[in-house]
């Protein structure tokens, strides 16, 4: 049976990084728990939502006491801050990129291979996706493209008066 992996995600929901990171970060979730079903425990905690001070710790010391972690969660270098516990439950924070390749690795400790690719990409390498050709009603000829003449200055003719 793999290791469980433990992560979570200290998010407010006014924050544009955080709002940026939704989309790589529910991308990751759906990948690990395909690739290990009940082996992944995701928290994601709103709280940089709650305005009372004395609120966001009693949540951090339940995220803590719940997950049985070492030391206490808490807010690193503002919103999101992502972590994971490691094999003695002590808390790790990621601290790079916040990319899908990145947070893989971070997560799984082996980088992020693409699917229906043959090839493993290293963190922060971007692939693009081959982009299959638009066909024309004509079939598979190209469309013509006009280029446009420069412009150019013409010399004014002298007036009359």
């Amino acid at each position: 049976m793999a290791k469980q992996i433990v992560c979570g995600k200290l998010y407010a929901s006014w924050c544009h990084f955080c709002k940026d990171l939704k989309s790589p970060w529910d991308k990751l979730i759906l990948i690990l728990n395909k690739e290990m079903p009940m082996a992944c425990v995701v928290k994601d905690i709103p709280i940089g939502d709650e305005e009372d001070e004395q609120k966001r710790n009693t949540m951090l010391d339940e995220l803590t006491t719940q997950l049985k972690a070492n030391q206490k969660i808490s807010v690193q270098n503002g919103y999101p801050t992502i972590f994971k516990l490691d094999d003695h439950n002590n808390v790790v924070y990621h601290e790079g990129e916040r990319t899908l390749d990145n947070l893989y690795q971070f997560f799984t400790g082996r980088p992020f291979k693409h699917p229906g690719q043959n090839l493993i990409v290293s963190p922060g390498e971007k692939v693009l996706p081959r982009i299959a050709k638009k066909k024309t009603q004509r079939g598979n000829k190209k469309r013509k493209t006009w280029k446009k003449r420069p412009k150019t200055r013409r010399a004014r003719k002298p007036r009359k008066f």
